[in-house]
């Protein structure tokens, strides 16, 4: 047999197919390996059947809420996992870039502001209560 190791086999989840996690590890490790190992959990994740959400748990003398409700399955682990590498990876976080508008955009919405376009309409007539 063929030596089936692959970059990032380590980050991926075990029993994850190994024709997709080398799939996923050939495109995406060299460029950012948080996200390949977030394709991987993901992947894995939606091949587990998810357990109904977890909101409370009663014993009869005490109840303990969970906000948000938890999911108790092993695809809510695996999704937990997926996220946590989706925060490191470069291309997964939010990244504010400056607003750069187009100069005649941004004239015509100003003239938009201008009350001087704006047709008036008169107020309508409001039905008198104590007309017959």
């Amino acid at each position: 047999m063929g030596d089936t190791s692959f970059p990032g086999e380590d980050w991926f989840p075990p029993g994850l197919d190994p024709i997709v996690a080398q799939a996923i590890s050939a495109l995406w490790w060299a460029e950012d390996p948080h996200y390949a190992a977030y394709l991987a959990w993901t992947y894995y994740a939606a091949t587990l059947p998810a357990a109904p959400s977890v909101a409370s748990v009663g014993t009869g003398v005490q109840t303990v809420m969970y906000s948000p409700a938890t999911d108790p399955s092993g695809a809510g682990a695996a999704m937990q996992r997926a996220q946590w590498h989706l925060e490191q990876s470069t291309g997964g976080g939010l990244v504010s870039v400056p607003l750069a508008v187009n100069a005649g955009l941004r004239d015509a919405l100003r003239g938009l502001s201008d009350p001087a376009i704006w047709p008036v309409y008169p107020e309508p007539a409001m039905p008198r209560w104590d007309a017959p």
